[in-house]
């Protein structure tokens, strides 16, 4: 990214913009960041569609952990999950590829995603 201004646009803006530049934003909702020189899109996902008991995957498919609940930009995986050695631990919601009925996807692998991982304190 250059170091230039950047601006944050709304969907509204987005969607003037597609009819001009032929822009495909995210269907799960996103935000362009214009700049001088370039066009980026941050891929943005509906935080209310993390469900609690949802599995959590790696983009390679391998479980990370379930669904305890959201608290504000971050994810608690439940306690009672073999993969989380029985402790509570937090990922970042900004890690999320996208949600189905059944799993909440990460951009990051299994092993990726167990390496960063933070433990909830106690």
């Amino acid at each position: 990214m250059n170091a230039g201004f950047y601006r944050v646009l709304a969907n509204p803006v987005i969607k003037a913009m597609n009819k001009r530049r032929r822009l495909k934003p995210s269907q799960a909702g996103g935000v362009l960041i214009v700049g001088t020189n370039q066009l980026l899109e941050i891929h943005m996902v509906d935080v209310s569609l993390i469900k609690e008991h949802l599995e959590v995957v790696g983009s390679d498919g391998g479980h990370v952990g379930r669904v305890d609940h959201v608290l504000g930009d971050q994810i608690e995986l439940a306690k009672l999950d073999f993969a989380g050695g029985f402790k509570h631990h937090m990922i970042p919601v900004s890690w999320v590829e996208r949600v189905d009925d059944k799993h909440v996807h990460l951009s990051l692998t299994q092993d990726d995603a167990k390496a960063r991982w933070t433990e909830k304190p106690h």
